[in-house]
């Protein structure tokens, strides 16, 4: 009777470390998302203004440093309400996704890429960053 009842406090016992294992990895899995949603914007995939800023402060002091240069640009799309207003906002959200696309195609060129609210992106670039022909 006694090795019944051990047997099953053990299988209990099993059950629960199992079911705290899962647990866990659900909790963990949480927190990975809520961390990417609090730094990267959920659309684009893109850093947010809040990465974007704590990137940009660590260049700027890079740059000084360093007595490197360094360029903002500021990309606002002309006339995106017109887009969302005529075609929808799944067509809005499409054209952000492709500038975003091509943001980070030429990201091997900035040193920080990010979308700062609506319809508007940031880059940063250190200085001599862009071959001639974009200059």
């Amino acid at each position: 009777m006694a090795m019944e009842q051990l047997e099953l406090a053990r299988r209990s016992a099993v059950d629960a470390q199992a079911e705290l294992t899962r647990v866990n990895q659900r909790l963990n899995s949480a927190n990975r998302e809520l961390e990417f949603l609090s730094l990267y914007d959920s659309l684009t995939a893109l850093p947010n203004r809040s990465l974007f800023r704590d990137r940009l402060q660590h260049e700027i002091g890079q740059a000084k440093r360093e007595c490197a240069g360094l360029a903002l640009l500021i990309v606002d799309i002309d006339r995106f309400h017109e887009v969302n207003d005529t075609l929808g906002d799944e067509a809005g959200d499409q054209l952000l996704i492709a500038t975003a696309t091509r943001l980070n195609a030429i990201s091997n060129l900035a040193r920080a890429v990010g979308r700062m609210s609506g319809d508007e992106f940031a880059l940063l670039l250190r200085a001599g960053a862009l071959p001639a022909p974009l200059t």
